[in-house]
């Protein structure tokens, strides 16, 4: 099988196990910084919330309670600015990309943040070479390439308590009750499969 053949299409290995790639351009695809902002947001509107209690509580005047207001706001706008300024930075050391293998078996989801070291046609030869491994020594160089992950996130099925499909980046959210799990899949067709092939294996309620 060519490498583009591998690149273009999630691919079922030898091992009974589906694996894929994608690179995100963290400049063209913000959704890691739009999830932070979000929880900023919520961090921001539980402090609004305390802050109109006190308010009441203590029987603030209105130009009181406006220069407070201005204050809070000035202090949420110089946060987004840090967490944009932070992410940018963050992009930066990153080349400007974020690559990721994903594993997924009748158990559960792996999502793999490979080095910046490690190139997108690195891990898309090493699945290629898993396919077509005529010897031990190349399917223990593809192992090694596939295993040089940094960082990685495994969602179980069994606890998986919802999933998000968000086809316009390509993204699903896999949520445990305390984790989340962002899975990308390029094309559509094998977004769909992916999507679906999660979904049957959930016990959602």
């Amino acid at each position: 099988m060519k490498e583009s053949e591998v690149e273009s299409r999630v691919t079922l290995c030898p091992d009974s196990k589906y694996r894929w790639t994608y690179e995100v351009n963290l400049y063209k695809n913000m959704s890691m910084f739009y999830d932070l902002m979000k929880v900023m947001g919520i961090g921001i509107g539980f402090v609004f919330a305390i802050m109109i209690f006190v308010v009441i509580k203590n029987d603030m005047d209105w130009d009181s309670f406006v220069t407070t207001l201005w204050t809070f706001l000035w202090v949420v706008v110089g946060l987004t600015v840090l967490f944009l300024l932070g992410y940018w930075i963050w992009a930066a050391i990153n080349g400007g990309r974020y690559a990721a293998l994903f594993v997924m078996d009748e158990e559960g989801v792996t999502h793999v943040q490979m080095p910046k070291t490690v190139k997108r046609g690195e891990l898309i030869s090493a699945i290629g070479m898993m396919l077509s491994a005529a010897s031990s020594d190349t399917t223990t160089e593809a192992s090694s390439i596939l295993a040089a992950s940094s960082t990685a996130w495994k969602s179980e099925f069994k606890n998986v308590r919802k999933v998000i499909a968000v086809r316009q980046r390509q993204l699903i959210k896999v949520n445990e009750l305390l984790t989340k799990n962002r899975i990308y899949v390029e094309s559509r067709s094998d977004y769909e499969f992916v999507l679906e092939y999660i979904l049957q294996r959930c016990k959602i309620k």
